[in-house]
């Protein structure tokens, strides 16, 4: 269901009313934290996250496409989400439906590859911030202890290089600078790789959690593969 922004922060409060670990002591990725961050911006900003967005950064940086997404809007050539379902005669299903004022600043905004692209080119091309905020952006966040967060995964620990907002670490020995996305029906990467460069933006109108890994990398890969050669 919608909820406002007041009713959203209790949501959060009631689901997480204990923090996981000390600040600076540990990293883990947070939806939640993203939600506040989002509650933040209205506050600061002292008008609805869309129209702030849009006004800010949506509208000068003629990123016409992009939008914090509300369903009741008429948009030409929005895509139907789905969900992998092995059940299914087709192999899928319609995606569950989400009203988009609940994840908020976590990952509520529509948008197109091209877009995507044409962000990336604009924050990491200064016309976003002001140059010392972007490279603190840029720069790794360390612990309490000044090292980098170590995440622990099936192949062993392995250093967790993210910044404001961006994953850091290298691919393929590259540097690069990218997120990935998921909601209900949908999944989506960013990721430029300044040494080459080379910006490449996936977008599919599916999720599907880990069965949707391995062509979403193979997708990725032959992506950024034809994007070098070029």
């Amino acid at each position: 269901t919608d909820r406002s922004s007041a009713e959203l922060l209790q949501a959060m409060v009631e689901a997480s009313p204990k923090l996981d670990f000390e600040p600076g002591t540990d990293w883990r990725y947070s939806n939640t934290a993203y939600v506040l961050l989002g509650l933040l911006v209205e506050k600061a900003a002292n008008k609805p996250y869309a129209q702030f967005l849009r006004e800010r950064l949506f509208a000068p940086l003629g990123l016409t496409r992009t939008a914090v997404d509300n369903m009741a809007e008429v948009t030409a050539n929005r895509a139907a989400g789905y969900s992998i379902d092995p059940k299914a005669r087709s192999g899928f299903d319609n995606a569950s439906f989400i009203a988009m004022s609940y994840p908020g600043g976590a990952g509520a905004i529509r948008s197109t590859c091209e877009d995507l692209c044409a962000w990336h080119a604009a924050l990491l091309g200064g016309k976003v911030l002001q140059p010392e905020m972007l490279k603190d952006m840029l720069t790794p966040a360390t612990l309490n202890d000044g090292s980098i967060p170590t995440l622990k995964s099936a192949k062993g620990p392995s250093p967790m290089r993210y910044g404001y907002g961006l994953f850091l670490n290298p691919i393929d020995g590259r540097p690069s600078v990218g997120h990935d996305g998921g909601i209900q029906g949908f999944a989506s990467h960013l990721e430029t790789e300044p040494d080459d460069q080379l910006t490449i933006a996936t977008i599919m109108n599916i999720d599907g959690g880990p069965l949707l890994g391995a062509p979403s990398a193979a997708l990725q890969k032959a992506v950024r593969a034809a994007g070098l050669a070029a």
